[in-house]
């Protein structure tokens, strides 16, 4: 029997997918805010649910071992290979890089005066997206004045060494505890609890997006599943945006 394997998004985003599901006419019970089932059931035949952390359902998209996933853009960007299908909408976080908001830093207010006052002795800015991050100051004009060869990227095991002297080095991993880290946001509260300031921001706007992987495009059967689930969710976008039910 043929099934269409669909990731969901656990934590702060699920609130907002478990909405659009329902108006859709999805039923899953066990799915939502502070429900702990990984494997939800949904009234919809040959269809599996799989609940994910959300940087999970990008790189399992990409991979295809989920035929669809619903995730951040962010995420998305720095696991590529799923095709992007349905935007939906909110909430609207963005990728900011944060410094600590302490008197030696005030005159630090952006990444050009980042590069200048802090990265000449070296430093390492953690982030679980390191690779978008990586991109994102390579080819900044900012950086690009001082540095001829992009940032060192530290993997974990694998260490991505450049021969000139760089000084940004980045880290994939917790960003809690670390001085600078490249982090979602969504109003900045809990930045500034946690002493913290953004002095730029790598992704302005970053949303939920319905995607599918390319392994499951081409299948003939979960093509046409993906593109029906796809109307009825698009439906259910156009109904709550006009106020229809």
């Amino acid at each position: 029997m043929k099934i269409l394997t669909i990731a969901l998004p656990d934590g702060h985003p699920c609130r907002r997918v478990a909405k659009i599901l329902d108006l859709a006419g999805y039923i899953l019970p066990e799915y939502g805010p502070g429900k702990r089932i990984y494997e939800p059931s949904i009234n919809a035949k040959h269809f599996r649910v799989l609940v994910r952390r959300p940087m999970q359902i990008a790189i399992e998209s990409a991979r295809g071992e989920a035929d669809i996933g619903i995730s951040g853009l962010d995420c998305f960007l720095e696991f590529p290979g799923a095709e992007l299908l349905l935007n939906l909408e909110k909430p609207t976080t963005k990728l900011v890089l944060a410094i600590p908001n302490s008197e030696q830093f005030k005159h630090v207010t952006s990444f050009k005066s980042f590069v200048e006052y802090i990265c000449p002795g070296g430093v390492t800015i953690f982030s679980e997206y390191p690779s978008f991050t990586r991109q994102y100051i390579a080819n900044n004009p900012a950086y690009r004045s001082k540095y001829e060869e992009p940032p060192s990227l530290d993997l974990g095991w694998k260490i991505i060494r450049t021969g000139s002297p760089v000084g940004i080095r980045l880290s994939f991993g917790s960003t809690e505890g670390n001085d600078y880290f490249v982090d979602t946001v969504e109003t900045g509260r809990t930045l500034k609890a946690n002493g913290s300031k953004p002095i730029c921001t790598l992704l302005e706007r970053s949303v939920p997006y319905l995607a599918a992987s390319q392994r499951a495009l081409s299948d003939p059967w979960k093509r046409a599943q993906i593109m029906d689930f796809q109307s009825r969710l698009k439906k259910a976008l156009d109904d709550e945006f006009s106020g229809g039910e």
